[in-house]
Protein backbone atom coordinates (compact mmCIF):
# COMPACT_ATOMS: atom_id res chain seq x y z
CA UNK A 1 0.00 0.00 0.00
CA UNK A 2 1.53 3.42 -0.86
CA UNK A 3 0.61 6.74 0.88
CA UNK A 4 0.87 10.10 -0.71
CA UNK A 5 1.56 12.63 1.25
CA UNK A 6 0.64 16.75 0.10
CA UNK A 7 -0.79 19.75 1.63
CA UNK A 8 -2.91 20.42 -0.96
CA UNK A 9 -4.90 18.57 -4.15
CA UNK A 10 -6.78 20.24 -6.20
CA UNK A 11 -8.02 19.42 -9.77
CA UNK A 12 -6.22 19.90 -12.73
CA UNK A 13 -8.39 22.53 -13.94
CA UNK A 14 -10.84 25.39 -12.54
CA UNK A 15 -14.41 24.47 -12.38
CA UNK A 16 -13.62 20.62 -11.81
CA UNK A 17 -14.87 18.06 -9.14
CA UNK A 18 -12.55 16.27 -7.55
CA UNK A 19 -13.15 12.66 -7.86
CA UNK A 20 -12.07 10.26 -5.10
CA UNK A 21 -12.75 6.74 -5.84
CA UNK A 22 -12.09 3.73 -3.68
CA UNK A 23 -10.88 0.24 -6.23
CA UNK A 24 -13.14 -2.28 -6.58
CA UNK A 25 -15.36 -2.72 -3.72
CA UNK A 26 -13.64 -1.05 -1.80
CA UNK A 27 -14.00 2.61 -0.79
CA UNK A 28 -12.85 5.99 0.32
CA UNK A 29 -11.91 5.82 4.17
CA UNK A 30 -12.09 9.44 5.65
CA UNK A 31 -10.51 9.80 9.03
CA UNK A 32 -11.65 11.20 12.30
CA UNK A 33 -10.87 15.18 12.12
CA UNK A 34 -11.83 15.14 8.31
CA UNK A 35 -12.71 18.60 7.32
CA UNK A 36 -15.21 19.60 5.07
CA UNK A 37 -15.21 23.66 4.36
CA UNK A 38 -12.71 24.36 6.92
CA UNK A 39 -14.67 22.89 9.87
CA UNK A 40 -13.84 19.69 11.81
CA UNK A 41 -16.92 17.51 10.85
CA UNK A 42 -18.94 20.45 9.85
CA UNK A 43 -19.82 20.37 5.77
CA UNK A 44 -20.13 23.78 4.20
CA UNK A 45 -23.75 25.30 3.47
CA UNK A 46 -23.97 24.30 -0.19
CA UNK A 47 -23.28 20.43 1.12
CA UNK A 48 -25.30 20.70 3.98
CA UNK A 49 -28.73 22.65 2.87
CA UNK A 50 -31.43 20.49 1.04
CA UNK A 51 -28.33 17.89 -0.55
CA UNK A 52 -29.89 14.68 -0.15
CA UNK A 53 -32.72 14.09 -2.12
CA UNK A 54 -35.98 11.62 -1.52
CA UNK A 55 -34.14 9.33 -3.95
CA UNK A 56 -31.13 9.12 -2.08
CA UNK A 57 -32.87 7.42 1.18
CA UNK A 58 -32.45 4.13 1.57
CA UNK A 59 -35.51 1.32 0.88
CA UNK A 60 -38.15 1.13 3.71
CA UNK A 61 -41.12 -0.15 4.49
CA UNK A 62 -44.69 1.33 3.51
CA UNK A 63 -46.29 2.92 6.30
CA UNK A 64 -43.45 3.00 8.56
CA UNK A 65 -42.08 6.80 9.48
CA UNK A 66 -38.86 8.07 10.38
CA UNK A 67 -37.88 8.78 14.10
CA UNK A 68 -34.49 8.69 16.06
CA UNK A 69 -33.66 6.08 19.24
CA UNK A 70 -32.03 7.34 22.58
CA UNK A 71 -29.18 6.96 21.08
CA UNK A 72 -29.48 9.34 18.62
CA UNK A 73 -29.58 7.45 15.75
CA UNK A 74 -32.04 7.16 12.96
CA UNK A 75 -34.45 4.56 13.24
CA UNK A 76 -37.97 4.11 11.70
CA UNK A 77 -41.62 4.12 13.88
CA UNK A 78 -43.21 0.29 12.92
CA UNK A 79 -46.11 0.53 10.83
CA UNK A 80 -49.73 0.74 13.22
CA UNK A 81 -53.21 -0.68 12.33
CA UNK A 82 -55.71 0.91 10.10
CA UNK A 83 -57.98 4.10 12.01
CA UNK A 84 -54.63 3.77 14.50
CA UNK A 85 -53.10 7.80 15.49
CA UNK A 86 -49.65 8.56 15.46
CA UNK A 87 -48.98 8.81 19.64
CA UNK A 88 -46.46 10.79 21.70
CA UNK A 89 -44.78 8.93 24.35
CA UNK A 90 -42.96 11.33 25.96
CA UNK A 91 -39.34 12.59 25.96
CA UNK A 92 -37.10 10.00 25.07
CA UNK A 93 -39.20 7.53 23.96
CA UNK A 94 -39.85 6.68 19.56
CA UNK A 95 -43.64 7.87 19.18
CA UNK A 96 -46.24 4.88 17.94
CA UNK A 97 -49.33 3.85 16.35
CA UNK A 98 -51.75 3.50 18.90
CA UNK A 99 -55.95 3.26 19.09
CA UNK A 100 -57.58 6.49 18.88
CA UNK A 101 -58.84 7.66 22.43
CA UNK A 102 -62.17 7.60 24.09
CA UNK A 103 -64.86 10.53 22.69
CA UNK A 104 -65.22 9.86 19.68
CA UNK A 105 -68.43 9.10 18.55
CA UNK A 106 -69.93 6.72 15.55
CA UNK A 107 -73.25 6.24 14.60
CA UNK A 108 -73.87 2.57 15.34
CA UNK A 109 -77.14 1.99 13.84
CA UNK A 110 -80.79 3.65 12.75
CA UNK A 111 -83.85 2.65 11.47
CA UNK A 112 -88.00 3.77 11.27
CA UNK A 113 -90.33 2.02 13.80
CA UNK A 114 -93.48 1.38 12.36
CA UNK A 115 -96.36 -1.42 12.80
CA UNK A 116 -94.23 -3.12 15.99
CA UNK A 117 -94.73 -4.06 19.47
CA UNK A 118 -91.43 -2.45 20.38
CA UNK A 119 -88.02 -0.83 19.44
CA UNK A 120 -85.32 -2.98 20.51
CA UNK A 121 -81.55 -2.13 20.51
CA UNK A 122 -79.20 -4.88 21.37
CA UNK A 123 -75.29 -6.28 20.62
CA UNK A 124 -74.68 -2.67 23.10
CA UNK A 125 -70.84 -3.09 23.94
CA UNK A 126 -70.15 0.48 24.20
CA UNK A 127 -71.48 3.82 25.84
CA UNK A 128 -73.90 4.83 23.82
CA UNK A 129 -76.64 7.97 22.93
CA UNK A 130 -80.12 6.39 21.60
CA UNK A 131 -82.06 9.29 19.91
CA UNK A 132 -85.64 8.81 18.93
CA UNK A 133 -87.65 11.20 16.64
CA UNK A 134 -91.15 10.98 16.02
CA UNK A 135 -92.33 7.82 17.65
CA UNK A 136 -96.00 7.86 18.48
CA UNK A 137 -98.78 5.11 19.01
CA UNK A 138 -101.48 3.61 16.60
CA UNK A 139 -103.82 3.81 20.12
CA UNK A 140 -103.42 5.98 23.18
CA UNK A 141 -100.83 4.87 25.16
CA UNK A 142 -97.65 5.92 27.88
CA UNK A 143 -94.09 4.57 26.14
CA UNK A 144 -91.75 3.19 28.80
CA UNK A 145 -88.40 1.66 28.45
CA UNK A 146 -86.64 -0.65 29.71
CA UNK A 147 -83.00 -2.45 29.83
CA UNK A 148 -82.04 -6.01 29.79
CA UNK A 149 -78.67 -7.70 31.27
CA UNK A 150 -76.87 -10.31 28.30
CA UNK A 151 -77.08 -13.05 31.11
CA UNK A 152 -80.70 -12.38 31.80
CA UNK A 153 -83.69 -13.62 29.75
CA UNK A 154 -86.09 -10.96 31.15
CA UNK A 155 -86.10 -7.03 32.11
CA UNK A 156 -85.04 -6.97 35.99
CA UNK A 157 -86.49 -4.30 38.43
CA UNK A 158 -84.89 -0.73 38.21
CA UNK A 159 -84.12 1.94 41.50
CA UNK A 160 -84.72 5.28 39.75
CA UNK A 161 -85.86 8.73 39.41
CA UNK A 162 -87.80 11.33 37.18
CA UNK A 163 -89.26 14.55 36.87
CA UNK A 164 -91.82 15.80 34.47
CA UNK A 165 -92.69 19.33 33.50
CA UNK A 166 -95.78 20.70 32.31
CA UNK A 167 -96.89 24.45 31.45
CA UNK A 168 -93.96 25.65 34.17
CA UNK A 169 -94.47 23.22 37.05
CA UNK A 170 -92.37 21.24 38.09
CA UNK A 171 -93.29 17.90 39.35
CA UNK A 172 -91.39 14.51 41.41
CA UNK A 173 -93.57 12.17 39.78
CA UNK A 174 -92.18 9.03 40.51
CA UNK A 175 -89.22 6.83 42.77
CA UNK A 176 -89.61 3.64 41.47
CA UNK A 177 -88.23 0.59 43.88
CA UNK A 178 -88.87 -3.29 43.79
CA UNK A 179 -91.69 -4.82 41.67
CA UNK A 180 -90.41 -1.88 38.37
CA UNK A 181 -89.33 -2.68 35.00
CA UNK A 182 -89.77 0.33 33.63
CA UNK A 183 -88.78 4.22 32.94
CA UNK A 184 -91.92 6.02 31.69
CA UNK A 185 -90.89 8.25 28.91
CA UNK A 186 -93.61 10.17 28.53
CA UNK A 187 -94.24 10.90 32.12
CA UNK A 188 -97.61 9.25 32.62
CA UNK A 189 -98.75 11.14 29.32
CA UNK A 190 -100.08 9.36 26.69
CA UNK A 191 -99.03 9.45 22.72
CA UNK A 192 -100.93 8.82 19.89
CA UNK A 193 -100.92 9.60 16.08
CA UNK A 194 -104.71 10.65 16.63
CA UNK A 195 -104.14 13.37 18.84
CA UNK A 196 -100.88 14.63 17.31
CA UNK A 197 -98.70 13.18 20.61
CA UNK A 198 -95.10 12.57 19.27
CA UNK A 199 -92.54 11.72 21.46
CA UNK A 200 -88.92 12.71 20.98
CA UNK A 201 -86.04 11.73 23.26
CA UNK A 202 -82.59 10.71 24.35
CA UNK A 203 -81.25 8.06 26.15
CA UNK A 204 -77.91 7.35 27.82
CA UNK A 205 -76.19 4.56 28.68
CA UNK A 206 -72.66 5.03 29.73
CA UNK A 207 -71.00 2.22 31.05
CA UNK A 208 -72.92 -1.12 29.35
CA UNK A 209 -69.85 -3.17 29.69
CA UNK A 210 -69.46 -2.86 33.67
CA UNK A 211 -70.38 -5.82 35.40
CA UNK A 212 -69.23 -4.64 38.82
CA UNK A 213 -70.71 -1.12 39.37
CA UNK A 214 -74.45 -1.51 39.16
CA UNK A 215 -75.41 -0.05 35.47
CA UNK A 216 -76.86 3.55 35.12
CA UNK A 217 -78.95 5.07 32.77
CA UNK A 218 -80.74 9.00 32.24
CA UNK A 219 -83.19 10.22 29.39
CA UNK A 220 -84.75 13.40 28.10
CA UNK A 221 -88.00 13.33 26.82
CA UNK A 222 -90.33 15.69 24.96
CA UNK A 223 -93.61 14.64 23.54
CA UNK A 224 -97.39 16.19 23.65
CA UNK A 225 -96.68 19.01 20.26
CA UNK A 226 -98.21 22.34 21.68
CA UNK A 227 -98.49 21.67 25.24
CA UNK A 228 -94.71 21.12 25.26
CA UNK A 229 -94.84 18.48 28.04
CA UNK A 230 -91.04 17.44 29.21
CA UNK A 231 -90.04 15.05 31.66
CA UNK A 232 -86.02 13.96 32.37
CA UNK A 233 -85.30 11.43 34.90
CA UNK A 234 -81.86 9.02 35.64
CA UNK A 235 -81.65 5.30 37.31
CA UNK A 236 -79.80 2.61 37.86
CA UNK A 237 -80.34 -1.51 37.92
CA UNK A 238 -81.93 -2.93 41.01
CA UNK A 239 -79.51 -4.90 43.29
CA UNK A 240 -80.87 -6.56 45.83
CA UNK A 241 -80.93 -9.96 48.04
CA UNK A 242 -84.09 -11.37 45.37
CA UNK A 243 -82.54 -9.91 42.22
CA UNK A 244 -78.90 -9.41 42.28
CA UNK A 245 -76.67 -7.63 39.74
CA UNK A 246 -77.43 -9.24 36.71
CA UNK A 247 -74.31 -8.32 34.68
CA UNK A 248 -73.85 -6.24 31.80
CA UNK A 249 -76.63 -4.87 30.12
CA UNK A 250 -76.36 -5.00 26.41
CA UNK A 251 -80.25 -4.63 25.44
CA UNK A 252 -82.42 -1.82 25.61
CA UNK A 253 -85.99 -1.68 24.61
CA UNK A 254 -88.87 1.03 24.30
CA UNK A 255 -92.52 -0.15 24.35
CA UNK A 256 -95.70 0.69 24.97
CA UNK A 257 -98.24 0.26 28.18
CA UNK A 258 -101.00 -1.38 25.24
CA UNK A 259 -100.91 -1.97 21.58
CA UNK A 260 -97.84 -1.10 18.60
CA UNK A 261 -95.64 1.79 17.75
CA UNK A 262 -97.16 3.26 15.01
CA UNK A 263 -94.21 5.79 13.03
CA UNK A 264 -90.71 7.38 14.14
CA UNK A 265 -87.19 7.02 13.54
CA UNK A 266 -84.18 6.04 16.08
CA UNK A 267 -80.42 6.75 15.80
CA UNK A 268 -77.59 5.13 17.89
CA UNK A 269 -74.31 6.38 18.32
CA UNK A 270 -71.77 4.83 20.20
CA UNK A 271 -68.03 6.07 21.83
CA UNK A 272 -65.38 4.44 20.46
Amino acid sequence: MSTLKADTVTTKSDNTDLTITGGGTGVPNLEAGFKVGGSAGVPTASIQDDAVTLAKLAAGTDGELITWDASGDPATVAVGTATHVLTSNGAGAAPTFQAAGGGQWSLKTSGTVSGAANLTISSITKRVLIFCQDVTMASTAELYLMTQPASSSSFPYLNWVDTSIHTGTTTLTNIRGTGTTHMTLTAQQTVAAASNRMLNCWIELPDPANTVARQLLRYYSLFKIGDAYHSWGFGEQREDVSHADAGAIDVVKIEASTGNLSMGNYYVWEQG
